[in-house]
């Protein structure tokens, strides 16, 4: 997901999005944005919750007998990856007038 806002790879609807006019596309944009920031920060929120569980619950796993919480804590720092993509991205898009 990270590499698909960097590369503008990511889901889209261009057919309708390139026929709006530009104020519409703009707000769209703004609003994808805003959306998908929101998302992956409740993502990162959520999966620092759990890693506080883990460590209180003292978990380990069966094979490797390391703590769960290692495992959890990839779920908050590729959701602040992710947040950080966008972010680069959408200054990348309005430097460039890409809107």
């Amino acid at each position: 997901t990270a590499c698909a806002f960097s590369d503008r790879s990511n889901l889209c609807v261009a057919i309708f999005y390139k026929k709006l006019a530009r104020p519409l596309r703009v707000l769209c944009y703004c609003a994808s944005l805003l959306l998908a920031v929101a998302f992956f920060s409740f993502l990162a929120y959520t999966g620092v919750l759990e890693i506080i569980d883990e460590i209180d619950l003292e978990r380990v796993s069966d094979s490797l007998e390391l703590p769960y919480w290692i495992y959890s804590s990839a779920i908050p720092l590729f959701s602040v990856l992710i947040i950080v993509r966008i972010v680069q991205r959408a200054c990348l898009d309005l430097k460039n007038g890409d809107i």
